[in-house]
């Protein structure tokens, strides 16, 4: 038991130390705390897993962005993770200064688009579950899950949990998680999920990838060049109506969808079946929407 409190009183002066902003040099510490060097070395290494430390020549200091001193690094890193880099004409000093100035920003108006917003609590969780490697438990679709949870991603306003069920990689919807529980077993991520996750081009992540042929006409087609290709469209050529673009998908729905937004000025060219498909639904709509008139 006192093993115990002498580490935790340790670690508690280590994190005063920190939270002061102060440097920290291990052995310098090791004779004022009368331990070894090693013994020292393991609290530092319990403490890097759950706080931002820097080592550096052997000296241990706290980022300054976990004592509320951002950078302008850390608002260009954090632009970049929240997508909102590319809103910007540049993102260097000066233009930051200028975004942080109320006198220079009442110049200009953003209107953000719809977002779901996540619960805090469901995203706290779940980041930890995810840096600690724990699996989860949770109800959703009227099902009790136990999955692997690898990654949270946003894709169009949405916010998702990417995770393995049954080493089956799955998107789950996070407004749709309820009666989250983290478990106490622990599991590996594998190394072919996380590769998986990483190379794909496509929005959704699936085992397997599909590629569709597309014509988007000239009416739409500068949207699409002034917006910024998205990564998962690749322009193969062009022609006097429009041109045509190679889409990499995970699921059928991703190009359907895409086809719908932009009617008519989209068109899918292969396969052939999601074309039908697609014809078939407008089909059924319209049956629909003229009985409903009638």
């Amino acid at each position: 038991m006192a093993h115990k409190d002498n580490t935790s009183t340790r670690i508690v002066e280590i994190l005063k130390l920190f939270l002061l902003g102060q440097s920290i040099v291990l052995k310098a510490l090791s004779q004022e705390f009368n331990v070894s060097l090693r013994t020292l070395q393991r609290d530092m290494e319990k403490l890097c897993k759950h706080l931002p430390i820097q080592k550096s020549n052997g000296i241990y200091t706290l980022e300054p962005y976990a004592l509320g001193r951002l950078s302008y690094k850390d608002l260009k890193h954090f632009a970049k993770q929240s997508g909102l880099a590319n809103l910007y004409p540049k993102l260097d000093a000066d233009f930051i200064v200028d975004l942080l100035n109320p006198n220079i920003t009442q110049s200009f108006i953003i209107t953000p688009p719809n977002r779901q917003m996540p619960e805090y609590d469901t995203f706290e969780k779940l980041s930890v579950a995810i840096l600690t490697a724990h699996k989860i438990s949770f109800a959703y679709k009227d099902k009790t899950r136990l999955v692997e949870p690898y990654k949270i991603i946003h894709i169009k306003g949405i916010w998702y949990l990417l995770a393995a069920e049954k080493d089956k990689l799955k998107h789950f919807t996070l407004s749709k998680i309820h009666s989250l529980r983290q478990n106490s077993t622990q599991f590996k991520p594998k190394k072919e999920i996380l590769a998986l996750i990483d190379s794909q081009n496509t929005e959704f992540r699936n085992e397997c990838s599909y590629k569709a042929t597309i014509h988007i006409s000239s009416s739409a087609l500068e949207f699409f060049t002034r917006k910024g290709m998205p990564k998962n469209l690749k322009q193969l050529r062009t022609n006097s109506s429009g041109a045509i673009f190679e889409v990499s998908y995970a699921f059928k729905d991703e190009v359907i969808n895409l086809a719908k937004m932009w009617l008519p000025a989209i068109r899918i060219l292969e396969p052939q079946e999601l074309q039908t498909h697609l014809e078939n639904l407008l089909k059924t709509y319209l049956q629909k929407a003229k009985r409903q008139i009638l």
